[in-house]
């Protein structure tokens, strides 16, 4: 009777153990996959962004808007003015032969 009582501890002990381990397994495949996704993310807009010739501040600007920043923000990020940020957009624009923020992320999408 004995042995019954420790296999069937042993037992519902190796079941628990399975379980913490699949969700471990479980929770590590998607921090996993997130890192990829982000890593596939940023090597796109770094390659989007390398193809144009852009100055560093065009560069920097691109940067900020691919990830959803406002021009106000950009230009708290860069410390900038607010007309500073309009005038590289504007540059940008030209240089990427497009006409507004969407048609950049359209652009963008394509890659």
């Amino acid at each position: 009777m004995v042995l019954v009582l420790d296999f069937v501890r042993d037992r519902n002990e190796a079941e628990i153990l399975n379980i913490e381990l699949e969700q471990k397994v479980y929770k590590r495949t998607s921090e996993l996959k997130d890192a990829n996704e982000k890593l596939s993310f940023t090597s796109r807009k770094e390659s989007f962004m390398h193809s144009y010739d852009l100055s560093k501040r065009e560069y920097e600007i691109l940067n900020l808007l691919l990830d959803g920043l406002s021009n106000d923000e950009m230009a708290d990020d860069l410390d900038i003015s607010i007309r500073t940020v309009s005038a590289h957009l504007y540059k940008m624009y030209k240089k990427m032969n497009v006409h507004s923020r969407l048609d950049i992320f359209s652009s963008f999408r394509e890659l």
